[in-house]
């Protein structure tokens, strides 16, 4: 899957800090629980439950990753949160390396070649390539 327009597509809609704590909130009275170090600058936020990651999220894009198996949860409770709603991606399998970008549209945008060593990566690669 080509993430090239989700990523720009994310980058153009405006999403406050104070929205993505109202969505940090939201999951956490839902009992899942946050994990994300916003002090160190982390630019990635997970919501977790006690056995995995359910969501990823950007702190300056508006996009998040949502695992399959809690699609339907996760995004409502994004989709109450927010005025413009985030570019939301399903993710099957965080491991998989079916994902690609193209880096030249990129360019400019999100500097994210550097960090990632080959043509198609895994969501779990982005992530760590970028954090």
């Amino acid at each position: 899957m080509d993430l090239t327009d989700t990523l720009l597509r994310a980058k153009e809609i405006y999403h406050s800090p104070h929205e993505i704590g109202i969505a940090c909130d939201r999951f956490e009275s839902a009992g899942y629980r946050l994990d994300w170090d916003v002090d160190d600058g982390e630019e990635w936020g997970s919501i977790v439950n006690s056995k995995q990651r359910v969501a990823m999220f950007h702190a300056k894009l508006a996009l998040y990753f949502v695992d399959a198996g809690h699609f339907k949860a996760a995004t409502n409770i994004i989709r109450h949160s927010y005025s413009i709603l985030p570019v939301v991606v399903e993710v099957v399998d965080w491991d998989a390396a079916q994902y690609s970008a193209d880096f030249e549209k990129l360019q400019g945008t999100l500097d994210w070649r550097s960090c990632l060593s080959s043509e198609k990566f895994s969501i779990n690669d982005l992530w760590y390539a970028t954090i």
